[in-house]
């Protein structure tokens, strides 16, 4: 009877990891064609400049980026080829590498949040797979263009296709975030560490979410220890995260590093300039943006004087809303948003962290007996149908604009 228990729990075992291989692949190579399609066929888009620019870079025609670590993988992923075939393909098959990666610690998160036996519930892991794979889709709903606005320009959408250093960073900012809220709960020195390498990785493929990161974390250290020895020694991270950041605003303000253009680049205070540049009307916009993880705080707000990882992550988008409406840049970057692409990723954080917070309310897991097989029951009620429409609402919104650039070959600021 134990031998037949084991072959069985064995099979299940090799089963799952098959299916989780397969998962994992077609996440891949979904990505791999959507951007093969975005890279080869758009007019515009980040990822052919970047690419591009690798190029100059090894030709001696400009100088080499403050954030370089991007550029430097796509050019060892090229073979070291200069050729825009050879950057191009690497660009895409990388970038599909770091959508693969951000869905396994987006279901690893929500897994660990929800069902905490959904390793061995067939059931819960399909269910956490799908909710994970549509927030690999979710957009903002594109309300700003009511008020003769964008589709996606105006907007704070969770999800980019087009600009290949959000794109790569977002794993990456995904881990920073959550390893800080572990270590909010649990405080060890490894753990600390590990964020210390995280906080270097952000900063030298892109610092945006540093920029929260460095103020959001601070801020929930002193909300969890107070101001005592235990929050002080966390703020090591921090440091050493500024200290190389400065490093980099000197590199790129004062020598130009990265900087395209002839022309000089300073950052100044212009509140909502930018914003208001792309959008005719930003509350709604705004709406637009968040209505899911709204919708969620109106009928749960409790949660957030109760959940840490929702303060967490509802502070994160306050301060990345905030960096964004107050700072942009001079001269010929002005209107290139170098100050939204934070929003982005804590947009992300947040669709993420509401959303497991919904499988919580919405699904329950029921087994049937003392060893027959896990069932979920949906708690249908009203408020559960309205959450739920508007999360699918959002991944609506994202598909309609992937086949609107795919079919269309239209540029992002279309």
């Amino acid at each position: 009877m134990k031998l037949s228990v084991a072959i069985c729990s064995y099979a299940h075992d090799i089963m799952m990891k098959k299916v989780i291989a397969y998962r994992e692949a077609g996440v891949f190579f979904t990505a791999l064609l959507i951007f093969s399609v975005v890279i080869f066929f758009l007019t515009i888009t980040d990822i052919n400049s970047h690419a591009d620019y690798i190029g100059h870079v090894i030709k001696g025609t400009m100088k080499p980026p403050a954030n370089f670590l991007y550029y430097l993988i796509i050019y060892c992923a090229a073979f070291f080829q200069t050729k825009s075939v050879y950057l191009y393909s690497a660009s895409a098959v990388v970038l599909s590498v770091a959508v693969t990666a951000k869905f396994m610690i987006t279901r690893n998160i929500i897994a660990s949040c929800t069902f905490k036996t959904s390793s061995a519930n067939d059931a819960a892991d399909r269910f956490i797979t799908v909710i994970s794979a549509m927030l690999i889709l979710v957009f903002s709903i594109p309300t700003g263009m009511l008020a003769g606005g964008h589709y996606y320009l105006g907007h704070i959408t969770p999800t980019v296709w087009h600009n290949s250093t959000t794109i790569f960073l977002m794993p990456f900012a995904l881990l920073l975030f959550w390893v800080s809220y572990q270590q909010l709960i649990a405080p060890t020195n490894r753990r600390m560490l590990f964020i210390t390498m995280l906080c270097i990785l952000n900063i030298l493929i892109k610092p945006s979410f540093y920029f929260v990161f460095c103020i959001a974390y601070p801020l929930m250290l002193l909300r969890s220890f107070g101001i005592r020895k235990k929050m002080w020694a966390n703020l090591i991270p921090v440091l050493t995260g500024s200290a190389l950041l400065l490093a980099e605003y000197i590199l790129i303000y004062t020598y130009d590093y990265g900087n395209a253009y002839t022309e000089k680049v300073t950052i100044s205070i212009s509140p909502f300039s930018i914003w208001s540049h792309f959008t005719p009307n930003i509350p709604l916009a705004l709406t637009g943006s968040l209505l899911f993880p709204l919708v969620y705080l109106l009928f749960y707000g409790r949660d957030l004087m109760n959940n840490l990882l929702l303060q967490y992550a509802a502070l994160a988008y306050m301060i990345a809303l905030v960096i964004f409406s107050v700072f942009s840049e001079t001269g010929p970057r002005q209107f290139s948003g170098n100050f939204y692409w934070q929003c982005i990723v804590s947009a992300y954080i947040l669709f993420m962290v509401a959303a497991l917070l919904t499988v919580g309310k919405v699904v329950r897991a029921r087994k049937s007996g003392t060893d027959g097989p896990i069932t979920l029951i949906l708690e249908t009620n009203w408020k559960n149908k309205i959450l739920l429409s508007c999360f699918f609402l959002h991944t609506i919104a994202g598909i309609v604009f992937l086949g609107y650039l795919i079919t269309l070959g239209k540029t992002v600021g279309s």
